[in-house]
């Protein structure tokens, strides 16, 4: 079985998720909750970028459902669309995330 690693709860933190991102080869999934309300705008769509690059699996978690009217201006057409193709749970023969 290939490794796996699960995250949640990011907040906008891009220096940890670069970490992540540099130290794991296997599949990402994030549970949810990139989204941060004291980041700077642009710490979350350099979040959202590197995910979408990296093809990591997300759910959305309540901080976007709740910080997307917030956000609704400041991120990128792009960005949304990505935020908004999110499931609210991904299921495999081995996982539920949600």
């Amino acid at each position: 079985m290939s490794r796996r690693a699960l995250f949640s709860d990011l907040h906008g933190n891009l220096e940890a998720l670069l970490a992540l991102l540099e130290r794991e080869s296997g599949t990402i999934v994030c549970a949810g909750d990139v989204l941060g309300i004291r980041e700077q705008p642009s710490d979350n769509l350099e979040c959202l970028r590197a995910l979408h690059r990296r093809g990591v699996a997300c759910v959305v978690g309540n901080h976007e459902t709740r910080l997307l009217p917030y956000y609704q201006q400041q991120l990128d057409g792009w960005a949304l669309d990505y935020l908004d193709s999110w499931p609210q749970e991904l299921c495999d023969e081995e996982a539920l995330v949600t």
